[in-house]
Parts: C-alpha cells; structure tokens; sequence
C-alpha cells in the first residue's frame, strides 16, 4: 500500500513567520542566492515512483528551497537485483528492528503525495547490467526539458551519452538507493570495524568524472550496535547535503569532493564473526553502565592565565558539587558588579528536566548563593551571559522548544526579561556569541533535518552575524562552518591567550561531551571564517572521569565541567 511519510518521523510544522532572514520552516540557514543567479533546473530519474521517505523528503526540500527548478521526478523499469549473501541478508533484515524510530528514514513514500504538483512521467528504457539505456523518445524528452542537473536514485550509472548537453552532468545514488534493505550498504563499514566516527556524505557516480565519489564530507558518531541506525543517521542528512551541494552548483562552484572510500559486500563467512563482535561489543558498553546514571561537576579555580589551548593542563581546580539529587554542567562564568557568579544548568534526576541557576561564589570558590534564573516546562541548558550597552543579556539553550531566545536582566541575577526570538523554528544548541570588530556573531550546532534523530545535534556547526545582539541574525555564507562531531559542538565562550582568538569545542566523537578541543579562530568576518586546531582536553584530569564539555573563563576566573558515572542511589534527593 503507498504511504507518505509518516507523522512521527518530521518535527511539528512551523507556521511561517514574517521577520526578515526566516522561512516557513524556520530560521534561513543559507543566505539567499545573489540576485540575477538562475534557479538550477533539476531532473530526476527514479526506479519506482514510491520512495524511502529520505530520497521524498530530499526531492521536497529541493523543490522548496528556492534555489532549484525542479521539472520532473520520471520513473525508468526493469529493476534487476543480484542476490546479497543470504547470511548477510539474514543480518540485514533481523537489523532493521533496532533502528527503532530512525525506521520513519526509510519508510516508503508515494512521491504523488509528498509532491501532488511534480509532474511524473515514465521513461523507456533498461536499468539491467552496468548501465542505464533510456530510448529515444526519454532522451527526446530530456533534451527537451533542458535540466542543468540530473539525479538518479535506485538505477545504475547512466550511459554516458545520455549526460550531452547536460551543464552539470548526471549524479547517480546507485542502483539500491530505493532499497530500503540494500541502501547504502557501504555505510555498514564503520560498524563492522567498530569505528567511533562515520565518514559520509553524499555518495555518488558523477557521469563527468565517471567515477563515483563523495560530496559534502561529514564526520558523524557511529551507531555503535546496528547498522540500520548508522545508516539512518546518514541519510537522515541526505536532503541538507544534496540541497548544500546543489547550491554550490548554482553559485558557480563545485561541491567538495573526495575519492569514494573503498567497499566489498561481506560474504556469508563474514557474518558469523561480525556478529560475535556486535555482542561483545554491546555487552562492554552496556554492563559497566548497570545501575549507574551520569553525573556532572564543576571544577573551577583562579589564574589570570586562561588554559593553553595548545597543550590543556588542568592544575589548581577545585571541585564543586551540586546537592543531593541534582547536577550542574554548562558552566558560563560572569562577573558583575565586583562580584563572581556562574550561570549554570541544572539538572534535577526527579524531574528529568534542566533548568538555570546562577551561583554566586565567595572567596573560597564555594557558591555562597543559589539563584534560580529561569524554569520551563521543558529542558533548560548552555546559559551563556554576556553585556552590551550597559546591560546584561542571556541566550539559553531550549531546543526541545525548537527556538533560541534572548532574555535581558530586568534585576541582576535572577529577574530576566524575554526580548524575542533569535532563531526560531529549529533545534539550536550550544548557542555562543561572540562580538569582534563591531559586528556580533553567533556560532550553534542546529538540526537541519526533518526527521526526529533523538536530539543527535552533534555534527554541524552554524555561524550568524548582526549589526548588534538584537539582530536580526544573518547566516553566514560559509554555512556550515563543521559538519565533524570532532570538534562542532561549541564549549564555552570564545577567549583570548596569547593575542589569539580560541574557540573551544566539543568532541562528542566517542561519547557525547567526551572532550573540549581548542581552534584557533584565523579570520572572522561576515564574509569568510578560517581557523585551525590547536589542542585537546582529554577527561583524564579527574579519578574516573568520562568527560568534560564546556570551558568557560571571565577574568581570573575559570571552570569546567566533568561527568562520571555513579551509582544512581547515591544520586538521589534526600
């Protein structure tokens, strides 16, 4: 039966919104394209007309995004398929159960529904063997529509001749990409090897090349026990990654590209191993967490020297705990009117919920005082103060609210004033500001997907600027700065050691908040932005340490934050 997509697998609508730089799905990502560029004209090639929901909800974004005319989506039959290793088919089909809600990434679409205005017309022609053959009347019809770009999902590369007169050529996602058994199969790699990061992107035979090779490289954490979650993750980036490389072709530039990595279909004598490794590996990262919850720590101390960014030692800090049945973690250390505070989150087990307390700290960097700033009904975290003008401001993570708002301190620290909206209608996190030369800037990780990943807004790091904190805020036209879970994620406010710009980040590669990086911020304007790695916090600084995420510095004052595991009864309020 055809299906569109289902409800589950999107975020709510977004009902559009007037300001300036937005969209009906949110804040614009992108800037718009320079006037007088030409819409890039888009034709694509299909082996059926119902789809996975990542290829329908790719071809939607297209067709939305103003910078692509997209003429047709044209079926081609005769699909043949060579047999996988029956093992291996065995694995794949079992798998697919334990990619829980991810399941919605490749559930089937019916392209007459997620786009009833798309005409969809049929070819003629061959998709057996090595090569697609359309017949004369397809090719007549192509040359007729006259696309700047083709694209073709579940076919085998085309012939070569078909690509004449096509300014961009032909880019083929393989002949098992409307395979919801079968696609992108290449991505089982990291996982048979037990990679911690996944190298993906767009995979593609460009018929100019004729090779096939990888566009729009990103880093992402692997799904560790299941291949069809790791492949989910992947190509639940898909319609962001083909719209950003689309988009290069329409400015003039060619995507980025790399050789494609090398790949073989495991055989039969593979599996049997493959799955004792896949339960050894879940028994080591599942039993030593039994009975234990994760729980952050501050670590704060005074030195008017910041870290090194270059080579991080952590010496002189003194742990900080919050009470019984709570933890504190983002630390945004502020000082104000002589007197040193730090915003916080607070995570109370109870609830399960965050919520942002300031502590103001006395002589001996114990807090004193314990302020609640600001409650919701859903999660609170990442405060980050900062003044202008004369006033204190406060950008707080919310992104279970899918908003980032600016809040002003009506009374200091503890009466805050909501200003408005500084992105809307997407999941920010992390969201950091950052003044250089008279202009504001605003670098966060941001979902750029429709579907519903759990919150795995790890991977890609967002950068804006405006004329001052109240905006509006512009996308910067290098968006995204990083698409590598190794250091995306910001950690802290930017700093200054030895006259350099450091921005600290997070690496959230082998677990989430595993480690801070440090960047050396090289250029930064609103027109180009360059920096380069300096150096690593590992969490080896504290007895059984398992992380640290956020390093925050005012002054002479810094802090840090660390996670262990513990026994989830010492963690109770009593």
């Amino acid at each position: 039966m055809n299906a569109v997509l289902p409800d589950i697998a999107f975020y709510d609508t977004v009902e559009p919104l007037a300001a300036a730089g937005r969209t009906a799905d949110g804040s614009a990502l992108y800037p718009p394209l320079p006037a007088g560029a030409a819409r890039l004209r888009v034709l694509v090639l299909l082996d059926r007309d119902v789809v996975p929901a990542w290829i329908a909800q790719s071809l939607y974004e297209l067709a939305g995004s103003g910078d692509v005319e997209l003429l047709a989506a044209a079926t081609v039959g005769g699909r043949v398929s060579r047999p996988l290793p029956w093992l291996l088919e065995t694995y794949l089909r079992l798998d697919r159960f334990f990619a829980g809600g991810m399941r919605a990434v490749t559930a089937p679409c019916a392209l007459a529904q997620r786009l009833p205005q798309l005409p969809l017309p049929r070819f003629g022609g061959v998709a057996s063997g090595e090569r697609l053959w359309l017949d004369d009347a397809a090719r007549r019809e192509i040359r007729h529509l006259a696309p700047d770009l083709i694209l073709s999902f579940g076919l085998p590369p085309a012939d070569a001749s078909l690509a004449v007169g096509v300014p961009h050529g032909i880019w083929s996602f393989g002949r098992h990409a409307c395979d919801p058994l079968r696609a992108a199969l290449w991505l089982i790699a990291p996982l048979w090897y037990g990679d911690v990061v996944t190298h993906g992107g767009l995979l593609v035979h460009r018929s100019d090349s004729g090779r096939w090779q990888l566009l729009q490289e990103c880093w992402a954490a692997s799904a560790q026990l299941s291949f069809a979650r790791n492949r989910a993750y992947q190509l639940q980036k898909v319609p962001a990654q083909l719209r950003r490389a689309v988009r290069d072709l329409a400015l003039g530039r060619m995507p980025a590209q790399t050789a494609a990595p090398p790949f073989a279909v495991p055989g039969n004598w593979q599996v049997p191993a493959f799955g004792l490794r896949l339960i050894a590996r879940a028994l080591r990262r599942h039993v030593p967490r039994l009975g234990l919850a994760e729980h952050w720590f501050l670590a704060l101390r005074r030195d008017a020297l910041a870290l090194d960014p270059g080579a991080p030692t952590v010496d002189g800090f003194v742990r900080v705990e919050a009470p019984a049945g709570r933890f504190w973690a983002d630390p945004c250390v502020f000082r104000h009117d002589g007197r040193n505070y730090i915003f916080v989150e607070e995570y109370r087990y109870a609830v399960c919920r965050g919520r942002i307390v300031a502590l103001e700290l006395g002589g001996d960097l114990k807090p004193v005082q314990t302020h609640v700033v600001l409650e919701a009904p859903s999660h609170l975290s990442y405060p980050f103060v900062f003044d202008w003008q004369g006033e204190v401001y406060m950008v707080v993570e919310s992104a279970a609210a899918r908003r980032l708002d600016l809040y002003r301190a009506r009374r200091f620290p503890d009466d805050w004033v909501p200003l408005g909206e500084m992105l809307s209608g997407r999941a920010v996190v992390d969201a950091t500001v950052h003044c250089e030369d008279g202009h504001w800037y605003l670098f966060a990780n941001v979902a750029d997907s429709a579907f519903d990943d759990g919150g795995r807004i790890l991977d890609d790091l967002y950068l804006f600027h405006a004329d001052s904190p109240l905006g509006p805020w512009r996308p910067h036209p290098a968006n995204p700065l990083v698409c590598d879970v190794r250091h995306a994620r910001p950690a802290g406010r930017l700093f200054r050691h030895g006259g350099r710009l450091i921005r600290p980040a997070q690496d959230c590669s082998t677990d989430y908040g595993y480690a801070i990086v440090f960047h050396e911020v090289l250029e930064l304007s609103p027109q180009r932005y360059v920096e380069r790695p300096l150096g690593r916090l590992a969490p080896d600084w504290w007895p059984g340490l398992r992380g640290c995420h956020t390093y925050s510095v005012d002054g002479d004052l810094q802090a840090l934050d660390g996670k262990q595991w513990l026994p989830q009864m010492r963690l109770k309020e009593h």
